[in-house]
């Protein structure tokens, strides 16, 4: 729940809210700037690459897909770890 209802969260505010006035850049700094102490600097730019994918997704479809893209991946790597799979 935490993992899906993270996705939807950051995608109607990040993509749907900032990205439809800013672009995609300056939300997507944004988004993986706040990540930061989540996952430690090391980690921004696969966060920044990821947000660059969603920001595509949102721009190609819309805010939904998205939102529907960013809870999947959230919800694959909750269960990932939860079951130990190798490198989540």
């Amino acid at each position: 729940a935490v993992g899906v209802t993270a996705g939807i969260g950051e995608e109607l505010i990040v993509r749907g809210l900032f990205q439809t006035r800013f672009g995609w850049l300056l939300p997507n700094l944004a988004f993986a700037s706040a990540h930061g102490f989540q996952y430690g600097w090391d980690a921004l730019l696969n966060v920044f690459v990821i947000g660059a994918v969603l920001a595509w997704v949102r721009h190609r479809w819309n805010t939904t897909g998205s939102v529907l893209v960013h809870a999947t991946y959230n919800f694959v790597l909750v269960i990932g770890g939860i079951i130990g799979l190798p490198g989540f």
